[in-house]
């Protein structure tokens, strides 16, 4: 997770991003204001599929999409599109950025 003074901005609207912990787990995340989205670190989201799932599985699948990518809040590289168990998600060797409320859609399809 980085640090406060970093500033890390949203992909989208690039405002700077806050940090929040989610009730669901305790996942730590950085949340945008304006449109919801979060980013949050590979391994943080690994270990939350796990302890909400142990015996679950999330289907990862790439896809080259048409529109521009989003761009890493972290490293500013492009992001490439990853689907998780359908709901896409934009993803950097950094971490995930769910756009509002693709998060929730990949937590529900978790438990159930």
């Amino acid at each position: 997770m980085p640090f406060r003074d970093d500033f890390t901005d949203c992909p989208r609207c690039r405002i700077a991003l806050e940090p929040i912990t989610l009730i669901v787990g305790g996942l730590d995340v950085l949340r945008c204001k304006q449109c919801d989205g979060m980013w949050t670190s590979l391994d943080d989201f690994r270990a939350l599929t796990v302890t909400l799932a142990p015996h679950g599985q999330l289907h990862e699948t790439f896809r080259d999409e048409p529109e521009a990518p989003l761009h890493c809040p972290e490293c500013k590289g492009e992001m490439t599109k990853l689907y998780l168990s359908q709901v896409p998600v934009d993803r950097c060797q950094h971490g995930l950025w769910f756009d509002f409320a693709e998060l929730q859609r990949v937590l529900t399809q978790l438990r159930d």
